[in-house]
């Protein structure tokens, strides 16, 4: 009989917890958290129909190469869909991302909690560093677990040259994802 009863606490301290988790989310959906979403420009300046998602302020790091060590680092996200996210790098926390003459390849290191960590792959043939469409989908799905994500970020071709940078806060995301994807 106690183990009955016990089972039934248990049940109903379940769906507490449960309907508590919904409340909040439901009175936070239009909460973004560090996210922001935006609009593309076109070559005149003017705002275009396709959004991203980006971090409403920098996240700051530190990047080493054979020059310097430790030096401040600045980075943004680009997300324009699960499948297509970049990220800015700007060395010395300036105003100039890290750019390209050619493809520079990137192998991306993310521990985002309890074990959980993810190798990813980028090329910077511009002014980012652009996932593939797998390594894209395996961060949007760890950024929307809402721990705190560490990053470390390596050229392929330069191993001295590597960036540092961790998301303290990424909850919310969610939020901005769906933002995102209204029409």
């Amino acid at each position: 009989m106690n183990k009955i009863i016990e089972g039934i606490e248990e049940e109903n301290r379940i769906k507490q917890e449960a309907a508590e988790k919904e409340q909040k989310r439901l009175a936070n959906l239009n909460n973004t958290g560090i996210w922001s979403v935006g609009r593309y420009v076109d070559e005149f300046g003017n705002k275009t129909k396709k959004k991203f998602i980006t971090n409403t302020d920098k996240i700051h790091g530190v990047f080493s190469n054979i020059a310097t060590e430790d030096s401040k680092l600045d980075v943004d996200f680009l997300i324009s869909s699960s499948s297509d996210i970049a990220i800015m790098l700007y060395e010395y926390a300036g105003n100039n991302p890290v750019k390209a003459i050619s493809n520079t390849v990137y192998t991306i290191l993310v521990d985002y909690g309890a074990s959980s960590a993810l190798k990813l792959y980028a090329i910077n043939s511009s002014d980012r560093l652009c996932l593939n469409e797998e390594s894209s989908v395996k961060l949007h799905k760890a950024i929307l677990k809402g721990n705190v994500l560490r990053f470390r970020v390596y050229e392929r071709d330069t191993p001295t040259t590597h960036y540092e940078f961790d998301i303290n806060a990424p909850e919310y995301y969610e939020n901005a994802y769906r933002k995102l994807m209204d029409k």
